[in-house]
């Protein structure tokens, strides 16, 4: 009995490493997201959502990334042509490509950021050139590019953008 002892005394310990292995190896994405896999800190792979697989204690999932819609609600004050501030509320929907995974997780710092500055710049090419009488109706001039259009440095699409309401006159300055 003494040496069925001993082997089983080493057989456990084995066991328990195997079982550690094994639970260390799978991991879940949700819906709706995507995971980020590297080894040793290289890209390798843009797990889908279920359960997947990876190499224990090689690969590591860096991140996850979200697929979902997100929104943007911007208020902006600009000039018009002919002296008058407006208030001008912008609301953007996003989201971040499939196939643009690895782009959105390495390339853009601040994607939210990223699309706020571009849509500022758009209003901002476009409202000081108008009076305040083109501004009002909501000129579909004023819109942001959607996903239709082209827009090659962006790792996310626009779904949609709009101007929440109508831009407010704020006051007159000579």
């Amino acid at each position: 009995m003494g040496l069925l002892e001993s082997g089983m005394l080493l057989f456990w310990p084995f066991i328990v490493v195997i079982l550690i292995v094994g639970l260390l190896s799978f991991f879940t994405v949700q819906t709706a997201q995507v995971a980020v896999i590297t080894r040793f800190g290289k890209f390798l792979r843009v797990a889908e959502p279920g359960l997947n697989w990876k190499w224990p204690f090689i690969d590591r999932v860096a991140g996850r990334v979200s697929l979902r819609v997100n929104q943007i609600t911007l208020t902006m004050e600009t000039k018009t042509k002919d002296n008058v501030f407006v208030t001008i509320p912008i609301s953007v929907q996003n989201r971040v490509r499939p196939e643009k995974v690895y782009d959105a997780f390495y390339k853009l710092s601040d994607p939210m950021q990223q699309i706020q500055a571009y849509v500022e710049q758009v209003i901002l090419g476009h409202v000081p050139g108008m009076t305040l009488d083109e501004v009002l109706p909501a000129s579909p001039a004023l819109r942001p590019p959607s996903s239709r259009s082209s827009t090659p440095t962006w790792r996310a699409s626009v779904t949609r953008s709009s101007m929440c309401s109508s831009p407010t006159s704020s006051r007159m300055r000579k």
